[in-house]
């Protein structure tokens, strides 16, 4: 079955056309597979809290037009195309799809392939962190688990 996942992180029906818990319109979000409970499940909580993306198992594709949009939109050293995240057999994974700015976990910048994620990861999409200061047209979630 389809969800939605409002930018407040609760998750509510497919058909909603605003949040249950903000009362925020959700009517532009595409709703995604709810997950199956099958042991560890993983969502990318933005640095500032403010928005919480469950990551469903199988593959989705990030970026500014892409899943998670609606919080990258604005953020121009996000590529459209930028990466792509994968839940199988309970590990969550990362791979770089931006040929310009790239995708970092715990401020290294990951190679080409698969890189397994873990709760507390620090994933930055399209920047790093420079003397303690994330650059703002950058992302920066960490991965926990719910």
């Amino acid at each position: 079955s389809l969800v939605r996942v409002c930018y407040c992180g609760e998750v509510n029906p497919a058909q909603a056309r605003k949040c249950q818990k903000c009362n925020e319109d959700i009517s532009d979000i595409l709703p995604i597979p709810s997950e199956v409970d099958s042991g560890c499940r993983y969502q990318l909580s933005s640095i500032d809290s403010d928005y919480v993306y469950p990551l469903p198992e199988g593959s989705i594709i990030i970026g500014r037009e892409h899943g998670m949009r609606e919080c990258l939109i604005g953020k121009q050293y996000v590529s459209r195309i930028h990466a792509k995240l994968t839940v199988e057999n309970g590990t969550a994974y990362i791979e770089n799809l931006s040929n310009t700015n790239y995708t970092y976990v715990n401020n290294i910048r990951i190679p080409a392939g698969r890189t397994p994620l873990k709760a507390g990861d620090e994933v930055a999409l399209g920047g790093i962190i420079v003397n303690g200061t994330r650059q703002e047209e950058a992302a920066y979630f960490i991965v926990g688990t719910v």
